[in-house]
């Protein structure tokens, strides 16, 4: 993965959105010496979504059968729709 400042981001952004589109690579940035965020293949974002919606899905199940949970009818109340 490739590391850069926020400076280096905005200058070569053209080159990095090529190296992620067409090389598959992973490019973080920092701001003030941190790492602030990441430019990843659209397959990476798409395969951490399934995960995380797999992990949402396996949650709720589970609170399903502890008898933990919110029918809609209540929420909806609660929201007032």
């Amino acid at each position: 993965m490739t590391i850069l400042n926020m400076t280096d981001a905005r200058h070569g952004f053209s080159e990095i959105a090529n190296r992620v589109i067409f090389g598959g690579e992973r490019v973080c940035i920092k701001k003030n010496g941190k790492a602030a965020f990441a430019v990843v293949p659209i397959e990476d974002l798409e395969l951490l979504e399934a995960m995380e919606d797999k992990l949402d899905i396996e949650a709720a199940r589970a609170a399903i059968k502890r008898g933990k949970f919110t029918d809609l009818e209540t929420i909806a109340k609660e929201l007032g729709i």
